[in-house]
């Protein structure tokens, strides 16, 4: 993961207003996180039976896929 992008991430959750314990709460359940690229998760919803796999939006670290 891009470092650069990973703090920009996390810059914006500590800004966004979040209380302090869902913040806290989230850094718990974000080392359960499996991040990959959006070609690889794209090849595993191909390799899953998906016909039909796209990314409609991406913006640092985060993308929104559609399957089919």
């Amino acid at each position: 993961m891009n470092e650069k992008i990973e703090c920009h991430w996390i810059s914006g959750i500590k800004n966004s207003g979040l209380p302090q314990t869902e913040y806290e709460r989230w850094l718990e359940r974000k080392k359960l996180d499996r991040e990959c690229s959006v070609s690889q998760e794209l090849n595993w919803l191909k390799d899953a039976g998906f016909s039909n796999a796209d990314c409609i939006y991406s913006s640092g670290k985060f993308a929104v896929i559609v399957a089919k």
